[in-house]
């Protein structure tokens, strides 16, 4: 329940903020209303630089509700302006990234804000004495600056944004945060899974919509089966698009499962209709993928944009090759053991590269880019990953070769192969030996 709590605000971050400062708006102007009243002590205390007839007042109140309301606008056309940025320049799956950053969406909750509170004072004061002294308009004076800030602060972070460099790196920084929950789950035991389900009735748990697979809730799944012991196998990685009714996952049990408890159980699958950087690493390293298309691109031509986004790969794919993926891992609760399918080495390799070849082979400083990252990802593998990373490489390699029949363009294609890490090699200043 919590975790689909959690998953909910996090989807409505940007109008949560909205929400948040027009709440604290009306908070505030309702605090202030009892000040100025004399309902609430305190008034007293006030220095008198903070106060001003109520003439005055209502003049700096109706001032800052247009100027508030003008910057509102201006705030909401910037936004525009910067998504539309995104959209031509990098790609669509980046949108959500700039619209959830916590100042997107608070520069217009703190302008809107302070309309609110603006238009709310003037009209709870309008029947009041001229002359008395009230608070208002100083409060809206100390907002109105406190925002004014807050939007030049919001000027760097858009200034920021758009850099080529700032967007790949943040994107590769989730990336890497998703890759590193996903690896928690490799430190359990591998089992021998054939030969611990061997001769169990097997139950369907199917996908109660169509969507993207974000996560589950190991103990919201546990608690909707029935109490005993028995084996859990997730048939798909977080990120995959499921179909309704699809099987995404398959129990293994000595008792028999009744249906309900199986449609329970799918309520522990979170099933959204986007996909999610944070949770799906696959997602991010997309969003990697598609700049570096885009960049290489005729209408773009941009390589050193693409080169920037393959090395940045090179440490996603890096973390993923120093994980042990020769067994999927268990997780043992209360009784249930529950299989995951996260890593596919040879799966990530082609899903990652097969587009970047195919319309990058025939730049030679793209092709170089990849071999780098390959190698890169080879060195930190795992002895019983890299045999992977040097097949994929042969396969990138004779793609890579197809493209050019001229003899320099193939010997510098010759040069860039992956090879082997050799340490006595590298002491004694020689070149390791190429794969063949």
């Amino acid at each position: 329940m919590w975790q689909r709590l959690l998953l909910t605000v996090r989807e409505n971050i940007p109008w949560l903020k909205l929400i948040q400062y027009a709440l604290f708006s009306i908070l505030l102007a309702l605090a202030t209303l009892l000040i100025d009243y004399r309902i609430l002590p305190g008034f007293d205390y006030i220095p008198e630089i903070f106060t001003a007839t109520l003439r005055l007042s209502k003049n700096i109140l109706s001032t800052l509700a247009g100027a508030l309301l003008t910057i509102t606008t201006f705030g909401f056309s910037t936004i525009m302006t910067v998504l539309g940025i995104y959209l031509n320049n990098y790609t669509p799956r980046i949108l959500t990234n700039f619209m959830q950053k916590k100042e997107t969406m608070k520069v217009i909750g703190l302008f809107s804000g302070g309309f609110v509170y603006c238009i709310t004072m003037l009209f709870f004061l309008r029947d009041q004495n001229e002359l008395v002294e009230v608070i208002a308009g100083a409060v809206g004076v100390l907002y109105s600056l406190y925002a004014m800030m807050y939007f030049l602060w919001f000027v760097r972070v858009i200034l920021t944004s758009i850099q080529p460099s700032n967007i790949i790196a943040d994107i590769t920084q989730r990336a890497q945060s998703a890759v590193g929950k996903a690896k928690e789950k490799y430190q359990a035991k591998p089992l021998d899974w054939a030969e611990a389900t061997r001769d169990l009735p097997q139950f369907m748990i199917r996908a109660p919509k169509t969507g993207f697979f974000d996560h589950f809730d190991p103990k919201a799944l546990v608690q909707a089966l029935p109490e005993g012991s028995g084996f859990v196998d997730i048939l798909f990685p977080m990120g995959d698009h499921l179909n309704e009714s699809e099987v995404m996952a398959q129990v293994y049990a000595k008792e028999t499962i009744p249906e309900d408890a199986l449609e329970k159980a799918a309520g522990a699958f979170f099933i959204q209709k986007q996909k999610n950087a944070d949770m799906d690493y696959h997602f991010a390293m997309v969003q990697l993928v598609e700049i570096a298309l885009r960049a290489i691109s005729p209408g773009i031509n941009d390589p050193n944009t693409a080169i920037h986004c393959i090395h940045n790969l090179a440490d996603v794919l890096g973390d993923i090759a120093k994980v042990d993926l020769q067994v999927p891992p268990t997780v043992t609760k209360d009784g249930w053991t529950l299989r995951y399918r996260d890593f596919d080495l040879e799966e990530e390799l082609h899903r990652t590269f097969e587009q970047l070849i195919h319309y990058g082979k025939e730049d030679l400083s793209v092709m170089r880019a990849i071999f780098e990252t390959l190698q890169i990802i080879f060195d930190e593998a795992l002895p019983g990953n890299r045999p992977v990373i040097a097949a994929f490489e042969a396969i990138v390699y004779e793609a890579a070769l197809s493209a050019h029949s001229g003899e320099y363009d193939r010997r510098k294609l010759r040069r860039m192969r992956l090879r082997w890490p050799n340490t006595d090699a590298k002491q004694k200043g020689e070149t390791a030996p190429m794969l063949a």
